[in-house]
């Protein structure tokens, strides 16, 4: 009687361990794709944190852009009104920062020198330093500068070039004013209409956030 031996085809070892060996090089792509210090953890890392310091930045403007009309009211002089120790402005700020970020941002620290304000805080358990230049001197009776409509401040202005009030805001240093659908800030030779302000004049920053 003849015989029939059947035969198994199968992978080499040869060719397993090629097969194992593709396989660990991919993993090892992939995981430096996702982990790596140019991975997708990474980059979603540093666009939370980038998130995160422009919105405690933009908090602390917009705080300030808030109460900056009240030291011109006031017709004491910018070091006065925003000194460390007893300043008015200093307390102002800090309620400002606190209810603009719904006490989400916690002030920890503020100093005042040269026209200078640095604030020190936390947010989402992360420090932070922020400083605001707003010069120096300012009191009621010194005129501001004059600036045009579309034309960034190179120092705190005024749309007429008059003391501020108002109906007659400061625009700070390095915004700029802006016409809107709803508002206008007029031709510059005198102070916004009350309807006007009433309706919210707008200022714009470098970035294009409109305040």
């Amino acid at each position: 009687m003849r015989k029939t031996i059947m035969k198994t085809k199968g992978i080499t070892l040869i060719a397993l361990v090629i097969t194992v060996v593709v396989m660990l090089i991919l993993a090892g792509v992939s995981l430096n794709l996702v982990i790596g210090d140019n991975g997708i953890f990474t980059h979603a890392m540093n666009s939370r944190n980038a998130t995160e310091a422009a919105y405690v930045r933009d908090t602390i403007r917009l705080a300030y852009n808030g109460i900056y009309i009240e030291q011109f009211l006031s017709g004491k002089s910018i070091d006065e009104y925003y000194k460390a120790d007893g300043g008015e402005g200093r307390t102002k700020l800090e309620e400002a920062i606190i209810i603009s970020s719904e006490g989400k941002i916690t002030v920890e620290s503020y100093s005042y020198a040269n026209g200078k304000i640095t604030i020190g805080c936390t947010y989402n358990g992360k420090t932070y330093e922020e400083e605001l230049n707003i010069g120096t001197g300012g009191t009621q009776g010194t005129k501001p500068g004059k600036v045009a409509v579309n034309e960034k401040a190179t120092e705190k202005s005024t749309i007429n070039g008059e003391n501020a009030n108002e109906n007659n805001p400061i625009i700070p240093t390095g915004y700029t004013p802006i016409n809107t659908a709803t508002s206008s800030w007029g031709d510059g030779t005198s102070s916004p209409t009350v309807e006007n302000v009433n309706k919210g004049l707008v200022i714009k920053d470098d970035s294009g956030n409109e305040w």
